[in-house]
């Protein structure tokens, strides 16, 4: 006997076209779902012109300014959800005030609801006064609250002792999108950045180290990506003498022939990286990941196995791994490998997808 279906609700701040690891994670999530025979919605606040990839609800917040301080108002909220009646109400990102006035309308209403903490925040300190207010109450009357990371149930842990309820379940992977291909690689070797150009991403740690590299072979750096402080990384690149090639934005159906054409990715963090999403991809397509010891990234790229963990902002630590791993093409075959391996077997999007499916089933069996 199949299972029956289930009305799901999946909320989040922001709208599906733009760019990070939640949105692409709630898109991935609703699809899979839907492809299993579940009604699936989203409610957000950000209407765009684009058609999302399922029903979704656009609530404007309480105060005309697109920012994320203000939810939406109590009321459409509450409107909503006595519309559709949700089996299962999933809450993504546990640091907004959208998902905390979610959070009150289903305890109101008694429908259950799970939060997904995505990130590791600014405020990642025992006394922050937050850990205080709404949101303690609201997490500990959460049916489950799944982390991305350990890293990330580390801060779910600052407000919710109860390890019954805190589950970790890693960003998921499309593996049949992501994969080995055949290209036609450049002649010289490729380093591969994919993300946002923001200071904590390490952009300008991967340009230091790009001096390094070019004393001891010769080699090439694309970064790709858009964002804020481009114009402090192209002027860092200059003034250094490093050549490096941004390629801008590239939309995500021709990543995987970016990284194919890679050698090696590197993903060179400071701060704040709860899972790695770039990492994850990368070792799907079977490339070597250099990335920093950051929140979750040793997580997702184990030491010597699918790649090098080395010290966040440090260029010389950086360089030396991209050099040990330039010069070897043996140890890059191995190591990407091994992470297409573990991408099959730990972040393929039908194995996340049946463990979060599990929960929503967990959940309407206790009710």
């Amino acid at each position: 006997m199949s299972d029956p279906m289930l009305m799901v609700l999946l909320v989040m701040e922001w709208n599906f076209s733009e760019p990070g690891g939640v949105q692409q994670h709630v898109r991935e999530l609703g699809l899979k779902l839907k492809e299993r025979g579940h009604r699936v919605w989203g409610l957000l606040k950000k209407r765009v012109k684009e058609q999302p990839p399922f029903e979704s609800f656009y609530l404007p917040p309480v105060l005309p300014y697109p920012v994320i301080a203000f939810p939406p108002p109590m009321h459409s909220i509450d409107r909503v959800l006595m519309k559709i009646k949700p089996d299962v109400v999933h809450i993504h990102h546990i640091f907004t005030p959208i998902s905390i006035a979610v959070a009150r309308a289903c305890m109101r209403l008694s429908i259950p609801y799970v939060f997904t903490n995505h990130t590791l925040p600014v405020f990642h300190e025992k006394r922050f006064i937050l850990r205080h207010l709404p949101l303690r109450n609201v997490l500990q009357h959460a049916s489950f609250i799944v982390s991305v990371s350990r890293a990330a149930d580390e801060v779910v842990g600052m407000y919710v002792k109860d390890t019954g309820k805190r589950v970790i379940i890693p960003n998921g992977v499309n593996t049949e999108v992501f994969r080995p291909m055949k290209v036609e690689k450049p002649q010289t070797p490729v380093v591969l950045f994919v993300g946002r150009l923001v200071e904590r991403k390490g952009v300008d740690v991967l340009i230091r180290a790009k001096r390094l590299v070019d004393k001891e072979i010769d080699c090439e750096f694309w970064v790709i990506g858009k964002g804020r402080d481009e114009w402090r990384f192209r002027s860092l690149a200059g003034s250094l003498g490093v050549k490096v090639k941004f390629c801008g934005k590239v939309p995500n159906r021709e990543l995987p022939r970016y990284y194919n054409l890679s050698d090696v990715v590197v993903v060179p963090s400071k701060e704040r990286e709860s899972f790695g999403i770039v990492a994850a991809e990368a070792m799907a397509c079977g490339k070597p990941v250099v990335v920093s010891d950051v929140g979750g990234l040793p997580e997702v790229v184990e030491e010597g196995k699918e790649g090098i963990v080395v010290k966040r902002n440090n260029p010389e630590e950086l360089a030396r791994a991209l050099i040990a791993l330039l010069r070897n093409p043996d140890l890059r075959k191995k190591m990407g490998e091994n992470g297409r391996k573990k991408s099959l077997k730990e972040f393929d999007w039908n194995r996340i997808t049946d463990r979060i499916e599990n929960l929503y089933f967990d959940i309407l069996k206790n009710l």
